[in-house]
């Protein structure tokens, strides 16, 4: 029914005037437009029937003593060495999962000197082959007195959430020299300082303050995209709207995607000019 419906548009559309030629689309051209536009309808109702996630993202810390996926170990380990060499302090590990080893581990660290805080997680890819059997991501942050929050990150995944009005966030994904990531994110901030002063940050003084401070990152972060109307409350948790999932379908489809990939880049290579 649907290719003879294909068949008899095209029969009875009219010649169309292309560059000076007389072009008549045909079934194959009418077949590709009906795939493409296919696409936005059913992704974004794939999005919407993922089931719900926990409102509470049941965070906590993680002792000396567990055992951590040793690819997210070396990663964690090696990313926390360059991080100290650049001032930061001793790591808070935190995470989600209860199994042993861990498939996936957030470490807080604050650099007291700077009132700059580092997130650096890493999580174990599943059925990794030729890339990295680790998805991972190192993002700064800094705050100023005008309310503005400046994050720098590397992640690979950005671009499927809107901002929050008050955070001004580059991401950098071919910097993957955690001291390099600094250095450039210093440079937005000495650039943003020129004119409205830093407030220091801080993760809190005990382990039982990080866990806090980490867990209203992600409820700031879900009630945002809540008031935004992409998410949305249920008896079971949080889920998203038809809205978020159309919006967060078409962000990942063209010509969204790479609308969004080359304003990341023109923010990125505004960052590179700074040093």
């Amino acid at each position: 029914m649907f290719a003879r419906s294909l068949a008899q548009t095209a029969a009875s559309t009219p010649h169309v005037s292309l560059l000076g030629l007389s072009y008549r689309p045909g079934i194959i051209d009418y077949a590709i437009v009906a795939l493409f536009l296919w696409r936005y309808v059913r992704a974004p109702i794939a999005l919407y029937q993922m089931p719900t996630t926990s409102f509470n993202p049941n965070m906590r810390l993680v002792s000396d003593d567990e055992t951590i996926d040793a690819d997210v170990r070396a990663f964690i380990d090696k990313t926390e060495q360059a991080l100290r060499s650049s001032g930061f302090g001793d790591p808070q590990h935190i995470a989600i999962s209860q199994a042993s080893p861990l498939p996936a581990l957030e470490s807080l660290l604050e650099n007291p000197t700077t009132g700059d805080l580092a997130n650096v997680v890493g999580m174990l890819q599943k059925n990794a082959t030729t890339m990295s059997p680790v998805v991972s991501a190192v993002t700064f942050r800094s705050a100023f007195a005008d309310g503005t929050l400046l994050q720098t990150s590397n992640s690979t995944h950005a671009g499927y959430w809107p901002d929050q009005p008050t955070h001004r966030n580059v991401v950098l994904p071919k910097v993957r020299d955690p001291a390099e990531l600094y250095r450039l994110h210093r440079a937005r901030v000495s650039q943003k300082a020129a004119s409205v002063t830093q407030s220091p940050l801080t993760r809190g003084a005990t382990p039982q303050h990080r866990l806090a401070y980490a867990t209203r990152q992600f409820l700031d972060s879900t009630n945002f995209l809540i008031g935004c109307g992409y998410r949305k409350r249920s008896t079971k948790g949080v889920r998203l709207t038809a809205r978020g999932a159309t919006l967060t379908a078409w962000r990942r489809l063209f010509p969204w995607k790479q609308i969004g990939e080359r304003q990341r880049e023109r923010a990125a290579a505004n960052v590179m000019r700074l040093v």
